[in-house]
């Protein structure tokens, strides 16, 4: 896995959003911008957030800190850890991110970056920092994949049940995020190892893309976006 030290320029972009471990990366890169002088002892010009899911309602405080002039080092620097970004949100920061006030960094930790819309992706520098121990599926895909598609109704209830004991509404969207993903690879290996097949894996792929996007709308239904999936398998 490569390191901040070998993707992150001598001179660091505007924006970014990192893709990987939202607990551990924060920490590094904390300490990696210490290091490299954009962060200094008082932390005065550095603010640190960390959010289950960042809606448009923490988009005002974030441009108001962005206003600010910085009083120590010259340089300003944001670190904003959370599950997802809603669509409303990354609506909202698109200005911000598109007219940079000088000397002023932004990192976006995400766990996926699939759900962000390609007009943020291409104003800001994205990094996938993925973890050696991290899975590269989904433990129920092989499950879901084999199924009947009453079965699969039943697991996705199973999933919901489970996950919304455990977690919240943004954890339960992840989890939705991480089942969709791991289909969307295998069944990439199906295009490109079966040709017999090919019609109905690129259908499911190009549903999946989009009922990964509708995941970040705000009352987007992730029963309804799961149950979808199941059927057009």
């Amino acid at each position: 896995m490569s390191t901040l030290e070998e993707l992150l320029p001598e001179n660091l972009h505007h924006a970014y959003i990192i893709e990987g471990d939202i607990e551990s990366i924060p920490v590094q890169l904390r300490t990696f911008l210490k290091k490299r002088k954009y962060i200094d002892e008082s932390e005065i010009d550095f603010l640190y957030q960390s959010f289950d899911s960042f809606t448009i309602s923490d988009v005002p405080p974030l441009n108001e800190w962005n206003t600010t002039h910085a009083v120590s080092l010259g340089k300003k620097v944001c670190i904003i850890n959370t599950k997802f970004i809603n669509h409303e949100a990354q609506q909202s920061l698109l200005k911000m991110i598109e007219e940079p006030r000088p000397n002023t960094h932004f990192f976006f930790i995400i766990p996926k970056a699939s759900a962000i819309l390609p007009t943020v992706l291409s104003r800001v520098h994205l990094i996938k920092l993925i973890s050696k121990n991290s899975s590269p599926t989904h433990p129920l895909t092989e499950i879901f994949l084999t199924a009947e598609p009453t079965e699969r109704i039943q697991l996705i209830a199973k999933i919901i049940e489970d996950t919304k004991k455990n977690s919240s509404s943004a954890g339960l969207r992840f989890e939705a995020m991480e089942l969709m993903s791991s289909i969307e690879k295998y069944k990439h290996s199906e295009l490109k190892n079966q040709k017999n097949i090919k019609n109905n894996a690129y259908t499911t792929i190009k549903q999946i893309e989009k009922c990964r996007l509708y995941l970040a709308y705000p009352g987007a239904s992730v029963k309804m976006l799961l149950e979808h999936i199941a059927l057009v398998l």
